[in-house]
């Protein structure tokens, strides 16, 4: 979610049709993992589920756009939609993107780990 640069006209509708697209994307994840199936019988290769699931990540990491001038708003709108949707699909994909049940376990552990090391150093901070 870059600034918009020298074509600013073109961002806003452009990041309107990648919401459209991850709402896409959200609707046959979901379905899916609404199925139970493994990923091969949707051929569906494990590395293409991986660098899904590293966009998504991706934009959920994003820094919020800024820009200046009138559109600083509604780009600002865009982004926070955005990141919202790809946190709902890497909430309702969860198990798309780690089909085995030890690989959601492990990132659940190393997300706590995370966390609690970040609370402990910025306790450590105060």
């Amino acid at each position: 979610l870059n600034s918009p640069g020298p074509d600013a006209e073109k961002f806003l509708p452009r990041m309107y049709m990648l919401i459209a697209v991850i709402r896409i994307l959200k609707a046959h994840i979901y379905q899916l993992v609404k199925s139970k199936l493994p990923l091969k019988y949707f051929d569906i290769d494990v590395s293409l589920a991986g660098k899904i699931k590293n966009h998504i990540v991706s934009f959920i990491q994003a820094s919020p756009v800024t820009t200046e001038g009138k559109q600083q708003g509604a780009l600002g709108k865009v982004a926070a939609i955005i990141q919202a949707e790809a946190a709902q699909i890497f909430a309702e994909g969860f198990e798309f993107f780690f089909q085995a049940v030890s690989d959601q376990v492990t990132y659940l552990a190393n997300l706590l780990t995370k966390r609690l090391e970040s609370k402990n150093l910025s306790e450590a901070e105060s």
